[in-house]
This record gives C-alpha cells, structure tokens and sequence, in this order.
C-alpha cells in the first residue's frame, strides 16, 4: 500500500526520459534494499516496488485524455449556441427551485452530441416538467461545458461534474416535451417513484432527509439544512455513505443468518457465517444500485463486498489486510481519490474502528476463537452489554478525533458538540430509521400502505435528530470554523497515523505512541505563504463576479469586494472567499472593502464577517443611490458592527499608511457625491506597494471614469482590474491611457450571458501595452511583488505542479525578474 501511495504522488510521466529515470531509479533502491536488508525483509521489496509501478502506471493513465471526460470537439463547437435538441432522461432530480434532468444520446437533428454514457445536465428553473427516466424529450437549449470556478486547492464545480460523467450543462426556457417512453433506466425510473411517494407523503422541512437516505439525492437538503447537521457532527448520517451500506450489510448478514438457522441440522453441521456473508453481497450491491451508484456509496460498497468475502473465506481475522485490499484495489480504479475527503474519512474511520474491535497481535490466532467462548461463558450478561457500550463510546469518541482533522483541512469546519452527540444519533439510526428506511425500499414495489407506514414512521424518527441539530447549532461552539491543518502537514499526519494503527495491531506499544505523537506534530506544519517582506494579490474565480485578496508583506489579509454565486445550495463567500483564506492559514481579515452594494461584488461578506474577525469594513459614501442598495448596505452595516467591526464610509481623498509598507488610496467617489446609479458611485481604491501601485475600481463606467480623470487622481499603475469586468460602458481610452498598467485583470464568468468582456475593451488595454489574464481563462489569478519585480502564476499552472509538493512555476513575469520555481518572488 505504501508503494502504491507512493507511486501515485510521484511526478507525472510525460516522456520516454521520464520513465527511463523511473526505471533507473527503482533498479538502484532495489539494489540498496537488497543490500541493507535481513532475508526476512528483502520478501517485502518486491510488495513495495509492484506498489510504485502499479501506482505509476495508473496514475499516469488517468491523466490521459479520456473521452467520458473531456467534451468532445464536436460538443466545443455547439457550445454557447441555441439548439433543438432530443435526449433521453438517465436520472431525475427535484430541487426547492428547479428540476434537474439528466440526459444521455442527445442529439441534434442530424447528428450525435452527447453519447451513453455521458450525460447532459439540463435545469428547469420553475418550469413544469413530468418527464421521468426513460422518457425521450425534445427541448431548446444552449448547451456548454460543466464549469465552476477554478481556484488553487479548492473544490473544483466543474471537475467534479465531469467525474460523475456530465459533460455539458444547459438550462431550458419552456417546458420540454416528452416523444416516446423507453424501457431504459429501469432503476432510475424506480428511483423516481419512490421520490414521488416522498413529495406525495411528506412536508417539504421532511422531504430533504428522507430523500437523501432513501435515494441518494440531496436536493431538498439545503445549505442552511446542511449547516444544521454539520454543526452538530451528523451530516455523515444524512448521506449515503460508509455507515449506510456497513448497516445494510449487517442487518441484512443477522437476518439471513437467521433464516439459514431455522433450516434444520445446518446450524450444527455448517460455520453459517461462510454462506450467509456470500448471500449479503448481491444485497450490499442491490442497494447500491437502489440508491444510484454515486461514488462514497460505491466505494463503501466495495469494502463491504471486500470485508464479507474475507468472511466467506474464513479470513474475518485478516481484517487489516482486507482494509488494505479494499484501498489498492479504489485507487487503482480512481487514483485521485487519495486527496479526496470521502476517501480519507472512510479509510480513517474503519482503520480507528478496527484498531478499537479487534485484538492486538498476530492476525492469524489459534486461541482468538477459544477466549471468545469462554469470555461468553463466564461474564454475566449485564458485564457484557457494559463493556460493549463502554467500547462503542470509546470507538465513537476516537473516530471523532481521529477524522477531525481532515474534516477541519477539506471543510474549515469543527464540530466539538459531535462528540456527545453521535452516541446518541449513531444507535438511533442504526437500530430505528434504517430498518425502518430498508422496510420502505423493500414495500415500495409490494405494498403501498405498508411502503407509507414505514415512510411516515422513518420521518417520525429524524425529527428528533433535526431537533436536536437546531438547538446544537445555537449553543456556544456550535458553528466553529478553523483553516485546519496544511495539506503536507494532513498527509504526513494520516501516514503517521496509519503505521501507529499497524504498529498496534503487531502490538508494538512504544512505536504506536511514538507514532501518535509524530501524527499530532505534523498537523501544525505550517501552511505555505509567500516569502515575508512580499505582497501577494489573488483575483479569485468567482464567476460573473468579483473578489480579490491581498496578503502584505506582514501577513495580514485584506478582502477587495466579495461577489460571487449564492442560492440556497451555495455561498461563495463561504465555499471560495473564506475558503482561500482559510487554505493559506488566514485567521483574522484587516480590511474588508465592498465597492458597491450590488449581488456581484457582496454576497459573500456576510459569511467573511461570520467566519473571520475583521478589523474594518469599507463601504462607499454614496447616499444618493438606489433604495435597494442603500438598504443592502445597511443591512451589511448592521451585521459589521455587530461582529465587531469597524465601519467607515469613505470617499475621495480617504486613506490609510500601514507599517507593512502598504498605503491605501480611495480615488472615488468624490467628497460630494451626487451619484445615483451604483455602478457610477463605485469605491475606486489604489494600494500602493514600494514601486508598484494596484487599482480596483469596481463597476464604474464612463462616467465616473471622467469625473476621476478631471479631479487627476490617476497615476500610471502596475495592475489594473478592469471596471465592470470589461463591459463596453467602460475602460474609455483617456482612462486606458491615464493608467497604462503593465497588467490588467478581467474577473468574468465563463460564457456568461452578459458576453463580457466585450472584444473592443480588451483589444484597447492590449494596445496600450498592458499583458492580459482573464479568470474565465486563467482560473484563479496570483500576482507576488517585492515592490520592484513581480510574477504571475495561474491556477493551470499551480494544478501541473501539485503532485510535486513545490511551488508553480510563475506564468511570467515583469522584466528582469527570476521565473524559476525556486525564485522567492515566485515562492506561494
């Protein structure tokens, strides 16, 4: 397992010098280890380099272009266009303001877009539609890719949609109309109805869990409904996962255990745990396929299939080896599900629970067996159930600890009431809602009134756990937000963890806690920053949107704007602005400055003052504007000052020096601000770095530019944000001229319907000189300064470096300055 782990975090292989070094490379540690090794040892060197070359090899086929994942060219060329498009539905799911069709062999008139198994994604916002799987539709619609915002160590939308094999999204504006039913997507059909009876059944505040433990679907859990589960530790009971298929697998093991007992004789003359471990499997992947296949259930399904075959084998004791065989055997098949949380947590879990459930020594133990017996015999009953639920607490507890802190590093979140609320949860679900959630999916199809007692009284039991997740969500602690440990540190910890856990089961005590204490050392490894005495400034991909980060050269954060998407599934102020800061160890925001009351440049502040303790909130002097954004502004005022903040209006002449070197400007609006539109009534700010100067100017448009450059506030400038993220209402050519940076940004959404940034603004910058990046292209945008030179990386840049652990190369750099990875200006 090393081996392989090791293999796929090695450096990509992408010429034949590559894999020559490989292969010299293992040759010459094969030589070593064979050299410095007992006989004994030498049998584990050909484990650990069969482990580097499969880890290798399958790494280095997924990186490869794979047609399910990559849009085709043929897709590319009908992107962003109107068309009348046929499809048939693969999936269905309802949301609180859309449905969500999910359709495969779509086709134009003459000619095939979309083949199985790829999917189209296509959303009907408030638009009817009684289309099920199987159905044939016709719909128009413009189609393109799946795309997210792309940011350096974040979640990645559009990867993650392109793994579950969509390939392209569209949204319609009518209602599709259905031509013919098909026989296909059986399950998915079945899936369906059973959602039917959940709508029909339930209130809307029940349908969100129901339905994700049912079918798998979460789209009546909302993020607020989410937050409520996630700040009392039992989300993961929510989602089918780990626990759900390990439930299935065992109360599904009891009962056909039980019904082969009643068969006479065979209890005496058969170990029934053989068969009735083979008979469990077909269920475990039955109730995958119930519930869709998505990946945490098919990867608990695969430990499960892995675990009851060992028991089929007679090798239940082998239960370390059969973790570990579950491992090799998922990151063959998906390598980059080793940075992934679902993968790590899982694997944690079973690795604490094993280390808790079974004996420390040899795997193979003649008297395990015997001392079972005999523990049995002689401990009363009430000793028994005590020492059983002293060990549950105990596994509950060590499981809470263990997988923290990668649910710290993957979601910033802590959740200490956790702790004392799964024991409860846990045994709850377990022994109540599930049996009652199995007994529905089993009567769905038989028996209607039965399928609708079990339905109701499955609802009946998560409302005390909802209950009980509000009111742990408003008590002290309850919403704790944390960067969490660096990525380095996490993998350095979860490999120390795991030799404590084998250490344990060869009962090497001293090396077990050795082990431990290097696991809680390497979670403090310290998140990378650039070289102190440097400014780093991040545009953030936040879409249709804008949102900068600027980091100055003593380590204290300022946020410019904090736009992007929000909707009851979503906050990027949450999921991308709070996030990037938390991934770079920001504990603390010195200046939050919002240029406009508008969705674009502030929806996410109300989660920033949430998450972070900001020092000041600067909003722009502009009484005039629209009621609406007046009122958006106060309200943000409100929650500032309630958090702590400093808030100041500020306008033209305003301005901060700072003991990091770093001055701050505000250029606009002016003194007597008689703007009435929010765009024109924009805070204009400059920060100024030793020889270098940064403008961002908000949505200002022609207008105000003019009313700036005959106050002659403007200067020549490093880096220029372009205003109203290049509309063609500004960026004039007097403002262009007066600026001439040496770089200007563009914050745009892919695609976006607004079809910024306009082609004549972005030729205009480019002629006077200025190097264009556009986050529609680049990603995630970063500009590193020492005042006098500065360098570019891209998030396409920070992702080819990832494997490596080192910093990206920058994309380029001003004149004269060191591009080399190992460059302190270049360092992240």
């Amino acid at each position: 397992m090393a081996g392989l782990i090791a293999g796929i975090l090695a450096p990509p292989l992408e010429d034949k010098q590559s894999w020559e070094w490989l292969l010299g490379a293992l040759g010459v540690l094969a030589l070593v280890m064979l050299w410095r090794m007992t006989r004994a040892q030498r049998t584990i060197l050909p484990a650990l380099l069969l482990g580097v070359g499969l880890g290798v090899m399958t790494a280095h086929l997924h990186s490869q272009p794979n047609p399910h994942i990559n849009a085709s060219d043929r897709l590319n060329a009908a992107a962003g266009q109107k068309q009348s498009l046929t499809g048939v539905v693969a999936e269905r799911e309802t949301r609180f303001d859309a449905i969500r069709l999910y359709l495969t062999d779509v086709r134009t008139a003459n000619r095939l877009l979309i083949p199985q198994p790829d999917l189209l994604q296509l959303t009907l916002y408030r638009i009817p539609c009684a289309a099920r799987p199987g159905d044939l539709i016709s719909f128009t619609a413009r189609i393109k890719p799946p795309t997210g915002s792309i940011n350096p160590g974040l979640f990645d939308y559009g990867l993650w949609q392109r793994q579950r094999g969509v390939v392209a999204t569209a949204s319609a504006r009518e209602p599709p109309v259905t031509l013919t039913s098909q026989d296909r997507f059986a399950t998915a059909r079945w899936r369906q109805s059973l959602s039917a009876r959940i709508a029909a059944r339930l209130p809307p505040e029940q349908r969100g869990m129901v339905e994700a433990l049912l079918t798998g679907k979460r789209g009546w859990l909302d993020r607020s409904g989410r937050e409520r589960l996630q700040s009392a530790g039992i989300f993961h009971l929510m989602a089918i996962s780990g626990l759900h298929v390990g439930l299935v697998a065992g109360w599904s093991f009891f009962l056909l255990r039980f019904f082969l007992t009643l068969i006479p004789g065979w209890a005496a003359r058969f170990d029934l745990k053989r068969p009735t471990a083979l008979l469990t499997i077909p269920l475990v992947l039955l109730y995958g396929e119930l519930t869709g296949w998505s990946l945490p259930t098919t990867r608990a399904a695969a430990m499960a299939a892995i675990f009851l075959i060992a028991i089929a084998l007679n090798r239940a004791h082998q239960s370390w080896r059969a973790l570990g065989w579950a491992a090799g055997l998922l990151l063959l098949w998906r390598p980059d599900q080793l940075t992934e949380a679902g993968f790590q947590l899982s694997f944690v879990a079973v690795a604490t629970l094993l280390a808790v459930y079974t004996r420390p020594g040899p795997e193979v133990n003649p008297t395990l067996h015997q001392q079972s017996i005999d523990y049995v015999r002689d401990t009363p009953r009430w000793r028994r159930w005590l020492d059983k639920s002293g060990k549950f607490l105990l596994a509950s507890t060590l499981v809470g600890l263990t997988t923290a802190p990668v649910a710290a590093h993957h979601f910033h979140q802590l959740a200490p009431w956790g702790f004392a609320v799964n024991p409860i949860a846990i045994p709850w679900v377990s022994l109540i809602t599930m049996p009652l959630a199995l007994a529905t999916l089993a009567l769905h199809s038989i028996s209607d009134a039965l399928a609708n007692l079990t339905l109701n009284g499955m609802a009946l039991t998560l409302q005390p756990l909802d209950a009980l997740a509000g009111w742990v969500a408003r008590l002290p602690g309850g919403w704790l937000r944390v960067s969490g440990p660096s990525a380095i540190g996490l993998g350095l910890a979860l490999a120390a963890l795991f030799a404590a856990f084998c250490a344990h089961a060869l009962s090497a005590w001293r090396p077990a806690a050795g082990l431990l204490a290097i696991t809680c050392a390497a979670l403090l490894w310290p998140h990378p920053n650039p070289t102190p005495g440097r400014v780093q400034l991040t545009l953030l991909d936040v879409g249709q949107a804008q949102s900068a980060l600027l980091r100055d050269p003593h380590g204290g954060w300022n946020v410019i704007d904090a736009g992007g998407y929000r909707s009851r599934y979503f906050d990027s102020g949450e999921g991308i602005i709070s996030a990037a800061l938390w991934r770079q160890g920001a504990r603390r925001i010195k200046r939050l400055i919002i240029s406009h009351a508008q969705f674009d440049h502030m929806s996410g502040a109300q989660r920033i003052l949430r998450n972070f303790p900001v020092g000041q909130v600067w909003m722009p002097d502009a009484p005039h504007i629209e009621e609406r954004y007046r009122a958006a502004m106060k309200k943000l005022e409100t929650l500032a000052r309630a958090n702590g903040a400093a808030v100041r209006y500020v306008a033209a002449g305003y301005g901060q020096q700072e003991a990091s070197g770093i001055s701050w400007r505000v250029l606009h609006p002016g003194p007597n601000n008689q703007w009435r539109d929010s765009n024109n009534a924009s805070l204009v700010v400059e920060a100024q770095f030793a020889q270098h100067k940064f403008l961002f100017p908000g949505d200002i448009e022609e207008e105000a530019e003019q009313a700036i450059l005959a106050r002659g506030e403007i200067q020549p400038v490093t880096l220029a944000l372009a205003p109203h993220h290049g509309s063609r209402s500004s960026s004039t050519q007097p403002w262009v001229e007066a600026l001439t940076p040496q770089l200007t940004l563009f914050s745009v959404g892919r695609l976006n319907r607004f079809r910024f940034p306009d082609a004549g603004v972005v030729r205009r910058w480019s002629q006077s000189g200025a190097r264009i990046v556009r986050t529609d292209e680049a990603g995630g945008i970063t500009l590193i300064s020492d005042g006098a030179q500065w360098c570019v990386t891209t998030t396409a840049q920070w992702r080819r470096a990832w494997r490596l652990g080192s910093p990206a190369a920058p994309d380029f750099c001003s004149t004269g300055a060191d591009e080399s990875p190992s460059s302190p200006l270049a360092a992240r």
